[in-house]
C-alpha cells in the first residue's frame, strides 16, 4: 500500500522564499527514490496569496519513506530546511496517510 507524505508550509511574508532542496539533492532523489519506484510522485501547490504551500510525496510503502527519512545523504538538509524556517518565521508541519 502507498504512503503519502504532506508537508504544509506556512510564512508571514511573500518576499521570504520557501526553503527549497538543491538541484543535486533533486537529481539524488530521481536517481535513488524516482528512479528505483520508491517514490511514485510528489507535486507542489502554492496558495493563491503565496503564504502557504504543500508539498505531496506518494512513496510506495512507509518502508520507502522510512528509507528516506533516515537517508544519510539527506540528513543535513532536513536541519539545513528547519534552521532556516525557524529563521525565517516559516512555520511548517508533516502529515501521513495512507
Amino acid at each position: 500500500m502507498s504512503h503519502i507524505v504532506s508537508r504544509t508550509s506556512i510564512r508571514s511574508s511573500v518576499e521570504v522564499p520557501f526553503w527549497e532542496f538543491t538541484e543535486a539533492d533533486n537529481a539524488y532523489f530521481t536517481t535513488a527514490y524516482l528512479g528505483t519506484g520508491k517514490s511514485l510522485g510528489r507535486t507542489l501547490t502554492v496558495s493563491e496569496d503565496g503564504f502557504s504551500e504543500v508539498r505531496v510525496n506518494e512513496w510506495e510503502s512507509l518502508e520507502a519513506w522510512k528509507e528516506f527519512s533516515s537517508d544519510p545523504a539527506m540528513l543535513p538538509r532536513y536541519n539545513e530546511r528547519d534552521t532556516y524556517n525557524t529563521d525565517n518565521a516559516i512555520y511548517s508541519y508533516v502529515e501521513h496517510s495512507n
